[in-house]
């Protein structure tokens, strides 16, 4: 694994353009994510995301950057609910050409830090494909432990099924 040169800050609306591109980009690969690429966000929907994540005292939207340009960004979105506001739902994404650099591992490891540091929070959860083993070792390697399996969960337009993997972390 390469060493990440990334600055990891939180997303800033002027980040939108850039966020949305990367998002679009990630999501057209269609094998890591539920949603497809013609349902990413608008712009607009972007705008608006950011601007809630600056917002909430328990979410925050994190940008790695490499000389300017975003690489990658994790979302960790704690609940709306009284009774889940302690758990945030996480999400990162980073660019094709920047992975197996660093990048993932730093972004996750400043996302674990926020949530440390944010007393709503107590616990950090995920879903991820089954066949997705690259991003389960690594979600094990920081500590995320197996809660469970939805076999079959989602089907691909071919009609293959993949199973999904819900982990979570006590921070």
């Amino acid at each position: 694994m390469g060493v990440s040169s990334a600055r990891i800050s939180r997303a800033r609306a002027r980040d939108a353009i850039a966020l949305l591109a990367l998002e679009r980009m990630v999501l057209n690969e269609g094998r890591f994510f539920v949603r497809m690429a013609d349902e990413a966000p608008d712009l607009a929907s972007m705008d608006r995301s950011i601007a809630d994540y600056l917002q909430s005292e328990n979410a925050v939207m994190l940008a790695a950057r490499v000389d300017g340009a975003v690489v990658g960004v994790i979302r960790m979105t704690g609940g709306a609910l009284k009774r889940t506001r302690h758990s945030a739902k996480l999400e990162v994404l980073v660019h094709p050409s920047y992975r197996g650099k660093g990048h993932g591992r730093d972004l996750m490891a400043a996302g674990l830090a926020w949530a440390r540091r944010t007393p709503q929070i107590q616990r950090v959860a995920l879903c991820v494909f089954a066949d997705n083993i690259d991003a389960l070792a690594m979600y094990e390697r920081l500590g995320f432990v197996e809660e469970g399996r939805r076999i079959g969960e989602y089907r691909e337009a071919d009609g293959t099924l993949r199973d999904d993997v819900m982990l979570a972390l006590s921070v």
